[in-house]
């Protein structure tokens, strides 16, 4: 026997089946600006003169997290990085970024699974 679902579950389910696919933004990490260098894994070295930056996102169609360093207009993956040197003398390695971008799969995948259970426990 079927039983009628109240509105305002079915609306509460349509906000929750939302807000899992707008998690698809870009969440910048680190601007910094001017004269930055970034080393890549088969030795050579790009100057980015007005920034440098990591960018960390969701792709809902494939389910996955991204991580990406931008220079100036030009986009590496993390996996092409050996590291980011700053004007400053700061220094951010290839196992900072993949530790970072651990940490944001973890985060996305423990609100992923919430929102199935929480879906699961408003539709009993």
């Amino acid at each position: 026997m079927l039983r009628k679902i109240p509105y305002y579950k079915l609306l509460l389910f349509v906000l929750l089946i939302v807000g899992v696919f707008a998690q698809d933004s870009t969440l910048v990490v680190n601007m910094i600006d001017k004269n930055d260098i970034l080393y890549l894994k088969d030795g050579t070295f790009i100057e980015c003169k007005h920034t440098l930056s990591v960018s960390e996102g969701f792709d809902p169609l494939e389910l996955r997290t991204w991580t990406k360093v931008n220079c100036d207009e030009e986009t590496y993956e993390i996996e092409l990085v050996d590291k980011m040197v700053l004007k400053d003398g700061r220094v951010t390695s290839e196992e900072e970024l993949i530790k970072n971008k651990k940490k944001l799969n973890i985060w996305f995948y423990s609100i992923t699974t919430g929102l199935m259970i929480l879906l699961v426990i408003i539709t009993v």
